[in-house]
């Protein structure tokens, strides 16, 4: 069970990441890349906090050992 909630949350950060940075949109090969600051400051808010989350679910049992983190 838990290996399948690994596998989700890695392709979903992957998706994110992908996402946030555009990849596959050819627009960077044709000299057409822009982004706004804002939209800069979002991508990078979105990804750091998919980060931030992703590394809690795997730090928060070990820093909590006393703690119960398995819903069952």
């Amino acid at each position: 069970m838990w290996i399948k909630f690994h596998i989700f949350m890695m392709a979903m950060s992957l998706y994110v990441c992908m996402v946030c940075t555009d990849w596959g949109s050819g627009d960077i090969l044709n000299g057409k890349f822009e982004l706004t600051k804002n939209a800069e400051i979002s991508k990078l808010f979105t990804s750091s906090i998919t980060f931030i989350i992703y590394m809690w679910t795997l730090l928060a049992p070990r820093l909590f050992p006393s703690r119960n983190f398995y819903f069952e």
